[in-house]
């Protein structure tokens, strides 16, 4: 058997064929398309859009740093902020440094639930206890986010939680 030279298949080319060199070809398309994103990200920097089926926010009262009583059609229900975890408090609390950190946390955002004009709640689901699973924006900004900046809660997603203690 004879082995010749292989030879790459390549399609027939119609049309007029391209003035630009086989390198800039190649880059053209993807920097056009990262010239879009960026212009698109200048325009938008800073904009924050409010998800959808937000609804104004009844708030009742606050357990602690991440956990609400809301009214809801005239009936009470609880609701966990999605995406922070903070410290618990009482028989939650396995030393008296997360028992103090749960306090702050509940404090702050009792303080920044009492300063917001604009009180929206985005339900999500519920979690295995029961309570609604949402975002609480503050005038447009995430109450989770704000914990979270001010060292008073964790991100926190789902899982094993991590001790407050040590």
């Amino acid at each position: 058997m004879r082995r010749g030279r292989v030879v790459p298949f390549t399609p027939a080319r119609r049309g007029r064929p391209s003035k630009l060199p086989g390198v800039l070809r190649g880059w053209l398309l993807p920097l056009v398309g990262a010239i879009v994103v960026g212009i698109a990200a200048g325009v938008f920097a800073g904009v924050q859009l409010a998800p959808r089926d937000c609804s104004v926010a009844m708030i009742e009262r606050v357990i602690d740093g991440d956990t609400i009583v809301i009214t809801v059609g005239g009936a009470s229900d609880r609701l966990r902020l999605l995406g922070v975890d903070t410290p618990e408090l009482g028989a939650g609390a396995r030393c008296a440094a997360e028992q103090a950190g749960a306090a702050r946390a509940r404090d702050r955002l009792r303080a920044l639930i009492a300063a917001a004009a604009d009180r929206q709640i985005c339900p999500d689901g519920r979690d295995k206890y029961g309570r609604i699973l949402a975002k609480l924006l503050l005038d447009d900004t995430d109450a989770a986010e704000i914990l979270i900046r001010e060292r008073l809660g964790r991100p926190y997603f789902g899982g094993r939680r991590t001790s407050w203690c040590g």
